[in-house]
Parts: C-alpha cells; sequence; structure tokens
C-alpha cells in the first residue's frame, strides 16, 4: 500500500527540495505541498495523508493544527515535524502517539531518511517485504561515476569543470548527467536541486 505523504512548509524552495528527494522513494506519494495552515487544512480533508511531514511556525498558523486535522482524518497519520529549533520544541500530549520524530533542517537529509525508513516499515507491518527509505539516497541508484558527477553536481560545478575535476571528456559528463537524471526520474533542473540537498541540506532554515 502507497503511503500518502504531505509537506506543510512555507519556505517554497525547501518544500520542493523534500518532494525532489522522495520521488525516488518507492511505497510513498507526495500528495500534496502546503504553504500555510490554511492549504494544510484544505489538502488533510482532500487526501487524508498518511504521514504529515511539517514546519511548525507558519504565516497563519502553528502547523500544530493542521497536524490535528490530519489525525482526526485519519487517526493512523504519523507525523515528522522539521524544525530550526528542535531544542525547544514541546510535542503536544495527544499527538505524541502519533509523531514518529522531530528533525533538526540543518540534518534534514540523513535525518529525514531514517525517520522515513521506520515509518514505511511501520506502515507495511514491518514485514520482511518492507521498503526501505535508504532508497531516496540517490547514490544508492547511481554507479560510483555517476555518484562522483552527482556530487560536483550538488557542488555547483559545471559540465567543464566537473569533466577537469574527473579527467573526462565534456560530452562524457553531459552523457552522465543525462543518465542520472533518468536513473533518478527527474528533470534537469530537479537534478540540481537534488544534488544540492544531497551535498548540503538547507542549514538554519527558521521555522
Amino acid at each position: 500500500m502507497v503511503l500518502r505523504c504531505l509537506i506543510l512548509e512555507d519556505q517554497v524552495m525547501f518544500g520542493q527540495l523534500l518532494t525532489t528527494m522522495l520521488q525516488p522513494v518507492r511505497d510513498l506519494a507526495v500528495v500534496g505541498m502546503a504553504r500555510n495552515c490554511r492549504e494544510g487544512l484544505l489538502l488533510c480533508r482532500e487526501h487524508q495523508p498518511d504521514l504529515l511531514i511539517l514546519d511548525l511556525a507558519l504565516p497563519d498558523g502553528d502547523g500544530i493544527q493542521v497536524a490535528r486535522a490530519a489525525i482526526q482524518r485519519n487517526p493512523a497519520c504519523r507525523i515528522l515535524v522539521l524544525s530550526a529549533e528542535v531544542g525547544s520544541f514541546v510535542c503536544p500530549a495527544d499527538l505524541e502517539p502519533n509523531v514518529a520524530d522531530v528533525i533538526d533542517k540543518a540534518t534534514t537529509y540523513d535525518t529525514l531518511t531514517a525517520a522515513l525508513d521506520h515509518v514505511l516499515k511501520e506502515h507495511q507491518g514491518g514485514g520482511a517485504g518492507a521498503t526501505p527509505a535508504a532508497t531516496c539516497n540517490p547514490l544508492s541508484l547511481l554507479t560510483a561515476r555517476q555518484g562522483e558527477v552527482f556530487l560536483l553536481i550538488g557542488r555547483g560545478l559545471q559540465n567543464k569543470e566537473i569533466a577537469r575535476a574527473l579527467g573526462l571528456e565534456v560530452n562524457t559528463v553531459e552523457t552522465h548527467r543525462k543518465e542520472i537524471a533518468r536513473r533518478l526520474e527527474v528533470s534537469g533542473s530537479e537534478l540540481v536541486h537534488l544534488a544540492a540537498l544531497q551535498v548540503c541540506p538547507p542549514p538554519g532554515m527558521e521555522s
């Protein structure tokens, strides 16, 4: 059964990066991205998500109210809280059974991968057939050389610079880029965003 995931994040670029990052995860579908509480409440009613990834401080209120609405629609909904202030977050008692993890935005990639692994296994009953969230790690889908090119893309290098760094022809780098995009099922611009997130998750995003 596919896990329906809703992202609640007012920083549009960060939300898009999260969406791109989650695309390769089997058994998970991002059904929507909300930028504020109003949109989040509407999408909760429409999709009844199984997983809500939410920021706390939003332009029109507290993300916790959207979490409560999601649970009301789907009592089994799991919550992953993203915050730049994890040390000061106190989980409301009524949400504790549903909150799977509280994740620091500065370490989003690695921590979210581990949290998703747990949620997916839980959603699928924890059996041997559970799909590991590690599949959201792009490097697990690439060859060693493609991984090198991917990481250099994430550092902002252009094709000529990547070619010099790896001792390759420029057209070889272009071929690698096309194959990487094909394997990850992303467009060229999405590939750049995904590579940047892998190399350096956006630090210090304010909640």
